[in-house]
């Protein structure tokens, strides 16, 4: 099938959508697959949990349990809540609530990257990110003293509180290596994808980075970090917002 349009990539504070119904599959007596020509619905990937909320259309209305991709099209594991899955128009409805809190812990992460290079004097390497409940991010190697944590933690805070800008932009993947060359999650990106998405807050490197994120750091609110786990190659550091 054609790529799904991408909605949360072209504006991340998309709450409601209009889209096309494709094709739906049925699992089940409850449940369907629904594949959309457009979706504000971000899939689970990188680090981030899937989009939460409502798809409805004339006469029927299902929640939103699961959102994958597959091969570029996106697919909405979907509850029925009431009515048969049938028509082309449908309304989609984002549970707000849940994307924004990703949006901040998102930011958040990066921007601690960024922190904790300036403190460390050295650029540390994400292993890998999880932003559902145990927000954490992976760094590679052995984890920094307290004493370097809480001068990241405090300076997190201090930029937080200055309102840096967020950009973000869509460029071929020939591009990338001009842009963000590095980018220390670069070597896990896909091979055949032919853009790139770059995340670019204001005064820190470029981040290749498909997921969703706040315009301003102000919007983050309050960062502490919650704890360190240490692994044999390398730890997590696990964080929240508030």
């Amino acid at each position: 099938m054609q790529a799904t349009r991408l909605l949360y990539w072209e504006d991340t504070y998309i709450k409601e959508f209009d889209a096309s119904l494709l094709r739906v599959e049925p699992d089940g007596q409850k449940y369907v697959y629904l594949i959309l020509d457009r979706t504000a619905f971000h899939p689970k990937s990188g680090g981030q949990p899937a989009d939460l909320g409502v798809i409805s259309g004339s006469g029927w209305q299902a929640k939103v349990r699961k959102v994958i991709m597959v091969g570029g099209v996106i697919v909405h594991w979907v509850q029925i809540l009431s009515g048969k899955v049938e028509g082309n128009a449908v309304k989609g409805i984002i549970d707000w609530d849940w994307r924004y809190l990703l949006m901040r812990r998102h930011t958040a992460g990066h921007l601690f990257d960024h922190c904790l290079t300036v403190v460390t004097g050295t650029p540390v390497r994400t292993m890998g990110s999880w932003l559902g409940e145990g927000c954490s991010v992976s760094y590679a190697g052995k984890p920094p003293s307290k004493e370097a944590l809480e001068r990241a933690e405090k300076m997190e805070l201090e930029l937080i509180r200055k309102g840096l800008l967020v950009r973000v932009e869509v460029i071929p993947q020939s591009e990338l290596m001009r842009v963000a060359p590095t980018a220390p999650n670069i070597q896990r990106l896909p091979t055949m994808a032919d853009r790139i998405r770059v995340v670019t807050i204001e005064g820190c490197k470029p981040i290749p980075c498909g997921g969703t994120h706040v315009h301003n750091t102000r919007e983050i609110g309050q960062f502490k970090i919650l704890g360190v786990r240490e692994k044999e190659e390398d730890y997590d550091l696990i964080y929240d917002v508030k």
